[in-house]
């Protein structure tokens, strides 16, 4: 028996953010008092305005701090609720503001600059330009998350985030091997060479015989080993299109707030090999599909 259409879910568009939501963001600024000591934020700032990149407000703060986080957000979300890879950092597009919490841990082992590359990292997802709300059932949401389209039903809609979080780990990766120490990086090469992890020519690091990543995406983890985000996969990836498209890495900045310059980019990887750009596109946010990409775009880069 044939099926009646579906219907189409009518979706209002708003051009500015809710009234309550900007609200309950001025009331998170007010009440709840950042925990920057030691971070040389400055250079954050002027790292991101060198690339192009904009600066939004932004919550640091340690773990003993959450209950009163918590409270602060009045239960528009939980701190808890969202992931730890590097760092405990997150971009809320909802309220266009940032959160990272602070571990002592991780920078006696790494040094400030891993709470700085977290925030350089967020930073990068937040030059998203693009205001536009949508208001469904579901509720309100921006539809929009830099490179990645979002949807209420987005687990099974995976849709540009390779190029966002590798976007955004790329321009980490460059903080911090403009910024980091030369006493850390000794200590973290050290680690490495201890842990059996091959450091190659030009600082790249052998993980597995599936994969390596350059140093500057590495860190010491809280147990003292080498970790990288799942996002580095991407990054190193993106960096290889870069090198063979001069003209991507800008367009990809100036994309952040340019839907002109958004529409260059298909055309730019697709440049490289025709229908290159819909299976970057067709990615889910997880380590597994990263790799997956990242070794078609390995085996194009190679052949051509």
């Amino acid at each position: 028996m044939e099926q009646p259409p579906q219907k189409i879910e009518k979706v209002e568009r708003l051009k500015e953010m809710p009234k309550s939501w900007l609200a309950l963001r001025e009331r998170i600024l007010d009440n709840f008092e950042s925990k920057t000591d030691g971070l040389d934020i400055e250079s954050v700032a002027e790292f991101m305005w060198s690339q192009g990149l904009p600066v939004t407000d932004s919550i640091f703060f340690y773990e003993e701090d959450i209950p009163q986080l918590n409270k602060t957000l009045e239960g528009f979300f939980s701190v808890e609720e969202y992931p730890s890879v590097v760092h405990r950092g997150m971009y809320l597009q909802e309220l266009d503001l940032i959160f990272i919490e602070r571990s002592r841990e991780l920078e006696n082992l790494n040094g400030p600059v891993v709470s700085e590359g977290a925030f350089v990292h967020e930073l990068a997802h937040a030059g998203n330009g693009y205001e536009e709300y949508a208001k469904r059932k579901a509720g309100i949401m921006r539809s929009r998350g830099g490179f990645g389209v979002l949807r209420s039903d987005q687990e099974d809609f995976p849709w540009g985030w390779f190029l966002e979080e590798g976007f955004a780990e790329m321009i980490r990766g460059e903080y911090m091997e403009k910024n980091r120490q030369p006493k850390e990086l000794k200590k973290l090469c050290e680690v490495m060479k201890e842990y059996g992890i091959s450091v190659r020519s030009g600082m790249t690091a052998g993980f597995s015989p599936d994969y390596e990543i350059a140093v500057k995406y590495a860190y010491l983890d809280s147990t003292g080993d080498i970790g990288h985000a799942e996002g580095s996969i991407a990054a190193m990836s993106l960096e290889m299109l870069c090198e063979k498209e001069p003209k991507l890495r800008q367009t990809l900045i100036e994309a952040r707030s340019d839907v002109l310059k958004l529409k260059e980019i298909p055309k730019l990887i697709n440049a490289i090999k025709p229908g290159l750009y819909v299976k970057i596109q067709k990615c889910d946010s997880t380590f597994e599909d990263f790799l997956r990409v990242k070794n078609i775009i390995k085996e194009v880069i190679q052949n051509n």
